[in-house]
């Protein structure tokens, strides 16, 4: 369950934002605050998942507290009625901004859009938290350490040491052995070539 907060200095406001959070099925409303302030000490308390905020609040705008907040893993949805602090919304790392009056449509999805960040961070602290598996003790004994390959030439496997490898090129179907006084072709799978 996600839990949520709404932070509006207007009642009607504040109460359509709680109605939309009763209504969807993954968040429950665990404060409703008519200002910045009081929203403050909930955040700081860590049993916020996502905050809604109002943008345009006497005291602290929502804006302010985003800033405030910015760190902690609360997730902050804007609710207001001015588009103009959309950009500056998405300068703090916004889930969403919605615009007054809030259909239950649009606010479902920014929801759905503050489910999925909250979930994703917890999935991450889980796995951060997770122990290092043991390490698997084996039985056999390590193998000796390699010191060359099988290539095939034509119908012939040749057993090439790696010291005598001067480099290896990707070539369609052909390989050639090379030494300061010799150059030698044989024939390979696609894409494989030995210089020696």
């Amino acid at each position: 369950m996600i839990r949520a907060i709404v932070v509006d200095d207007e009642p009607l406001a504040r109460a359509l934002i709680e109605s939309h959070i009763k209504k969807t099925p993954f968040l429950e409303v665990v404060g409703s605050y008519p200002d910045a302030m009081e929203a403050l000490e909930a955040i700081r308390s860590g049993n916020v998942d996502v905050a809604f905020l109002d943008i345009q609040m006497p005291d602290m705008k929502g804006l302010e507290l985003s800033k405030l907040i910015n760190g902690t893993s609360t997730k902050v949805v804007f609710i207001t009625a001015f588009n103009q602090y959309a950009l500056e919304g998405f300068k703090v790392d916004a889930v969403d901004y919605l615009l007054k009056p809030v259909t239950f449509v649009d606010f479902y999805r920014a929801a759905e859009r503050a489910r999925d960040r909250v979930e994703t961070e917890r999935t991450a602290k889980r796995v951060n938290e997770m122990p290092a598996p043991a390490p698997v003790a084996s039985s056999k004994e390590p193998d000796p350490k390699l010191t060359s390959i099988f290539i095939k030439s034509e119908y012939k496997i040749l057993q090439v040491d790696f010291d005598d490898i001067r480099y290896i090129e990707g070539a369609k179907y052909l390989i050639y052995e090379a030494d300061e006084y010799d150059r030698s072709f044989h024939h390979l799978t696609p894409y494989i070539s030995v210089v020696t």
